[in-house]
């Protein structure tokens, strides 16, 4: 990488460092960068290795070695990432404040106030940002318990998970992320998944040329658009 490194200064740059090892640092002394060179580096680096860096992540006294570290660990974090079979998405427009709609939803022991279709809740944790609850849900089929973690944060949205999802699921997570717009908020939901397969097979088989996978994405697709319809209607009733 002390290779790469070099090449991305000197053809990326124009920076002269033919003579560079692992010790040497980035600033004035050593190679002769700038914040605003520095800055230029930490872009390139990310382009070349398809990863983020943290933006104040090298300085004037960060060596080489340093940066070859930085972005071995930032490359293992992105490899490590789950990944997922199904993704859905589902967005709609709220006449409210984002502020409002991220409140609402945020805000677990009001629910049963605002959601006819949820009977329970009970709160596990909540420490403003982390929360874990238990929330029984009347459904088509009946009562069911959902058991959720969040991370809310005002700035970015609500993502959670469920510790223990749906039998036709071998993961499940999603989110919520809430913008402001002309007229009022624009509330955007998601879910991702990995299918248990056997048993999404058994519920949903293959009909009318429809596959597993598909209905699977088509039932949490229309659980994302009744959520983000049923809080349209909270919100802009108050």
């Amino acid at each position: 990488m002390l290779k790469e490194i070099q090449q991305m200064l000197e053809q990326g740059m124009g920076v002269k460092c033919h003579w560079i090892n692992l010790g040497s640092k980035l600033g004035e002394t050593d190679i002769g960068l700038d914040s605003q060179e520095i800055v230029e580096l930490t872009c390139l680096m990310e382009k070349k290795f398809d990863i983020k860096l943290p933006c104040t992540c090298f300085t004037k006294l960060t060596s080489i070695g340093d940066i070859i570290k930085h972005v071995q660990e930032a490359r293992t974090f992105k490899s490590s990432k789950p990944s997922f079979e199904g993704k859905i998405e589902a967005a709609i427009e709220m006449n409210c404040s984002a502020e409002k709609a991220y409140r609402a939803i945020y805000e677990i022991d009001k629910w049963t106030e605002k959601l006819p279709h949820v009977k329970r809740i009970e709160i596990l944790y909540n420490d403003g940002v982390y929360q874990e609850f238990l929330m029984d849900v009347q459904s088509d089929t009946g009562m069911i318990q959902v058991r959720s973690i969040r991370r809310c944060l005002p700035d970015e949205g609500i993502t959670f998970f469920q510790p223990k999802p749906p039998k036709f699921l071998k993961h499940h997570c999603g989110g919520w992320n809430f913008q402001e717009c002309d007229s009022g908020c624009s509330v955007k939901t998601w879910h991702e998944w990995n299918l248990e397969s056997q048993k999404a097979k058994e519920l949903f088989p293959l009909q009318n040329n429809v596959s597993t996978e598909e209905r699977v994405a088509n039932l949490l697709r229309n659980h994302a658009e009744l959520a983000l319809s049923s809080w349209k209607k909270v919100l802009e009733a108050v």
